[in-house]
């Protein structure tokens, strides 16, 4: 049966767990990272790397999301303009192009 101290992936099946002394876990495949590792991921020492290129992501995703919610912001407001217009002066009418 395997232990995962060091991390690693796991096939799924059994696996010896310990956090209050010898323990059997069943489950699927999956993957355990070390105490260093999991230390590493949430800045608790080691490594803080992956810690800083996640604080990057969300940043640069928070960046994307405010620009996306200003032109959903601009294109709501056009939409408004547009009904309240049909809503006063009625549906548009087809007008012929002149050439």
């Amino acid at each position: 049966m395997p232990g995962f101290a060091a991390g690693g992936d796991h096939a799924g099946g059994l696996r010896r767990v310990g956090e209050h002394g010898p323990e059997r876990e069943y489950t699927g495949p999956s993957h355990i990272f070390s105490a260093p590792q999991s230390r590493a991921m949430t800045g608790g020492g080691g490594d803080n790397s992956l810690v800083a290129e996640l604080v990057a992501e969300v940043k640069a995703l928070r960046a994307e999301n405010t620009l996306n919610q200003r032109a959903i912001a601009g294109f709501s407001a056009k939409t408004v303009r547009l009904l309240d217009r049909w809503e006063g002066e009625g549906m548009p009418i087809e007008r012929e192009v002149v050439t």
